[in-house]
């Protein structure tokens, strides 16, 4: 199966990728981070990779106020 990209409003994309018996979904975060990894079923991929990113997001959030 073809690469499937999604496109988030933050600027993170996410790629979901089947891999035989499981779905790869990798993360890239606007400042170039990537994060990924495997789920049981495109569905769960995408949920993996969408929480993945509002952590990211929130752990930067975070970090920048304590500065």
């Amino acid at each position: 199966m073809d690469d499937v990209q999604y496109g988030l409003a933050s600027g993170y994309r996410i790629a979901v990728l089947e891999r035989g018996d499981a779905w790869l979904w990798r993360l890239t975060t606007p400042a170039g981070r990537d994060a990924g990894g495997f789920a049981p079923d495109e569905g769960s991929a995408r949920r993996c990779a969408a929480f993945a990113a509002f952590t990211i997001s929130a752990l930067e959030r975070a970090s920048a106020r304590r500065v």
